[in-house]
């Protein structure tokens, strides 16, 4: 098994995005931003928009890291 891999889940930015807007916290996990940018191509953006707390725990991915450096300037 190479780890679980959900695909893509319908409607999961205009949702998650109401969901806030409600005070529901939704988890997501994430190893890479790449995979965040795989799933949702035009809309990667909007789910991070709508996080309002990150928790970042260390990568090897060079694009996931200027992000987060990017973040702490």
């Amino acid at each position: 098994m190479n780890g679980l891999n959900f695909g893509e889940i319908p409607r999961f930015v205009e949702e998650l995005a109401y969901l806030r807007g409600l005070n529901v916290g939704i988890t997501i996990g994430l190893q890479s931003l790449s995979q965040l940018k795989k799933k949702y191509k035009d809309s990667w953006e909007s789910v991070l928009d709508c996080v309002d707390t990150t928790l970042f725990l260390g990568s090897n991915s060079k694009e996931t890291l200027e992000y987060i450096v990017a973040l702490l300037r």
